[in-house]
């Protein structure tokens, strides 16, 4: 069940469920934004190709869809500095057993959690002396 490090994004994400099942996640209208890595498929939308692309409206098409990738990968930066253990979740990862999938994937909720709680506290440390 699982990949090794060394495994592309783009391999990784085409054995996940979100990707066998996208209709069942996702409307008709909605995508995932995806660097060149990716391939573009029905409802993965990637820039154009530099190489094969000098149209002035590709150009345009590619830096709005940077705008918002920029800011997902700055939240994900976000998220990894507040809580360092998501760079190196200290997790072995079995393929023949999925507890350590569940695991990761519940450590991860835990700090989604806890960052999005100090976002609505708007990182008030005041909580931290009780």
């Amino acid at each position: 069940m699982g990949h090794t490090a060394s495994v592309h994004d783009s391999t990784a994400f085409k054995s996940t469920a979100l990707y066998r099942n996208f209709n069942s996640h996702f409307d008709p209208e909605e995508y995932v934004l995806a660097d060149r890595a990716y391939p573009l498929e029905q409802h993965i939308i990637t820039p154009f190709q530099e190489t094969t692309s000098r149209q002035p409206m590709d150009a345009a098409f590619n830096y709005e869809l940077s705008v918002p990738r920029r800011k997902i990968e700055h939240a994900f930066g976000v998220l990894k500095a507040r809580w360092p253990t998501l760079s190196n979740i200290p997790v072995r990862i079995n393929t023949d057993k999925e507890d350590g999938h569940q695991r990761v994937i519940d450590w991860t909720m835990a700090c989604l959690v806890l960052q999005n709680i100090l976002h609505d506290m708007q990182d008030d440390s005041t909580w931290l002396q009780e």
